[in-house]
């Protein structure tokens, strides 16, 4: 899917019925995030070529895990990042840890590093277009975690009070 229609789902994908407009059902956030967490990742796969990680991260989040725990993980993990991630700061790649320390024991410390490599290199790995098209997918998954979490609070198994990690973020 063009990441412009994805920018068009994401703007539009949820308002509560006072305003005309439909909430979407719990099992069509998970689904819908489920999807586009793999195109996603196939996406990045064509820019960064010959990374087993990315591949098996694809299979990973597509074949391995229950649905639920994607959009789940994700915004127990990332939406408490949310200010920073709308700001393009790229310390939250480069530097915290929120990707790497929590990610490091199924992924491997090894992997996890090079991200920052393929986010730093431009000229081997990520261009600023390239970039910019992450950025936009990252804006998707907030917009789709936040609609979720306001609508239905956190994900069985993955629950968190979002203020409270706010408060508490390292970066």
């Amino acid at each position: 899917m063009n990441i412009l229609v994805l920018v068009n789902l994401k703007i539009n994908i949820h308002n509560n019925k006072m305003s005309n407009k439909r909430v979407l059902s719990e099992i069509q956030y998970i689904t819908i995030f489920k999807e586009k967490m793999v195109e996603f990742l196939e996406e990045l796969m064509e820019q960064i070529t010959n990374e087993p990680f990315l591949y098996l991260m694809r299979v990973f989040i597509n074949d391995k895990i229950p649905a639920s725990w994607v959009i789940g993980r994700f915004m127990k993990d990332c939406l408490k990042y949310e200010k920073y991630l709308k700001e393009r700061n790229d310390e939250v790649f480069i530097k915290s840890n929120f990707l790497y320390g929590n990610y490091v024991d199924q992924v491997g410390k090894e992997e996890l590093s090079r991200f920052r490599i393929f986010w730093t290199d431009e000229e081997r790995y990520l261009s600023k277009q390239a970039k910019q098209a992450i950025w936009e997918w990252v804006d998707l998954f907030l917009k789709l975690g936040k609609d979720y979490y306001n609508a239905y609070g956190a994900v069985e198994g993955w629950e968190f009070d979002l203020q409270e990690e706010i408060k508490n973020i390292k970066i």
